[in-house]
């Protein structure tokens, strides 16, 4: 996402419309009245405020000055605004994000040379900030998809997985698929460490929190994981919630991965394969 600030002209401003950095003939008005042919046939430009006197292909450089030095006059030429924090630090969260960078990448020697190169006027903010960033990007995008799911009251098939990092921690993601505007779309419902012991009745609790966090739980008609027991035990324990605490008397789907069940039926191949070898 990129935001952009569009600022109004103010009535009192005047503009010249400048396409090149030589030449200044460019605008109707400037002809009529601030151009005139002089003794040698050549055009001239002559400010409207002053006598002074110029070449028609002076450089906007030099009449900006004028009108600066001469006439306290700052809003003559328009010029690129430049960027404001706010955008440049957006982009940033949005490279991190899609890139999967630590927060500390800004404070990188490298990283900073790089973008100074771009522009030494560049604020880049510390890992705090763009952490802070980050966290209301986030905030911003689920309030949004919040009222999403609030508009369209459509049925959800709901994708959940759980494995173990390098540092030996658990995680779960939970993934949310449905149907807008005939369109098949996936959402990535949240990401999130999951409390020990990540047994069945955890991961109930951790599904059952973020599908009510989000409005969506009266919405489910199908969960998808694999066949490890913790998941088959946790997604019962959801069902029996959903038909006990909520009286939902729909049939909601336990669906296995077919990958995962291809994957078991392989290796049991195999083993009777090795034993006949």
């Amino acid at each position: 996402m990129s935001y952009r600030s569009d600022r109004s002209d103010r009535s009192d401003e005047i503009d010249i419309d400048i396409s090149s950095d030589t030449e200044v003939e460019k605008d109707d008005k400037w002809k009529t009245s601030d151009f005139f042919i002089n003794d040698n046939n050549e055009k001239v430009f002559k400010c409207k405020y002053c006598s002074q006197k110029y070449s028609h292909k002076t450089s906007k450089t030099i009449l900006k000055r004028h009108y600066i030095n001469e006439h306290s006059m700052t809003s003559f030429f328009k010029t690129s605004a430049p960027k404001e924090p706010k955008t440049f630090r957006q982009c940033l969260s949005d490279f991190i994000i899609s890139g999967n960078h630590a927060f500390n990448i800004v404070e990188e020697p490298e990283f900073v040379q790089m973008i100074r190169s771009l522009s030494s006027n560049i604020f880049i903010p510390s890992r705090f900030t763009i952490k802070r960033d980050i966290i209301q990007l986030y905030t911003d995008c689920k309030t949004k998809l919040i009222e999403i799911f609030k508009e369209m009251n459509c049925n959800i098939a709901i994708t959940t997985d759980i494995w173990t990092s390098l540092s030996n921690d658990p995680y779960i993601a939970i993934t949310a698929h449905f149907f807008r505007n005939e369109n098949l779309c996936h959402v990535l419902l949240d990401f999130d460490l999951i409390l020990h012991p990540h047994d069945g009745e955890q991961i109930k609790y951790t599904v059952q929190c973020v599908l009510e966090n989000f409005g969506i739980i009266n919405n489910i008609i199908s969960l998808t994981t694999d066949n490890a027991t913790n998941n088959v035990l946790g997604i019962s324990l959801f069902k029996d919630y959903l038909k006990r605490e909520l009286f939902i008397e729909r049939e909601v789907f336990h669906l296995s991965y077919f990958g995962h069940v291809l994957n078991i039926s392989v290796q049991e191949g195999c083993k009777a394969l090795l034993e006949v070898l």
